[in-house]
């Protein structure tokens, strides 16, 4: 499960997260949404998640290309912005 780190405000928490993950550089630009899952039947246990859609920019690559931790992420994407916009992202 994430957590957010003593004193880490939730903006961090996302840019660290993504970092770690990507070994990209990113720059929060905004809040997209955000929203719950409360006791989902898809999941394993009783739980109640809250997630966050969001828009970072990458600022400059911490190494050549994005390099997954392939523990949590396996396998990603690039959209526009807009093109992103129109997906059902849950």
């Amino acid at each position: 499960m994430y957590h957010i780190e003593p004193r880490e405000t939730v903006a961090q928490k996302f840019i660290r997260e993504g970092e770690e993950e990507t070994c990209l550089k990113l720059e929060l630009a905004s809040l997209i949404g955000w929203g719950e899952a409360i006791g989902d039947p898809d999941f394993h246990l009783p739980v109640h998640f809250i997630y966050f859609d969001i828009y970072c920019k990458v600022s400059n690559k911490i190494n050549n290309d994005v390099q997954l931790d392939m523990s949590e992420l396996t396998n990603y994407c690039w959209f526009y912005p807009q093109e992103a916009l129109k997906m059902n992202l849950i």
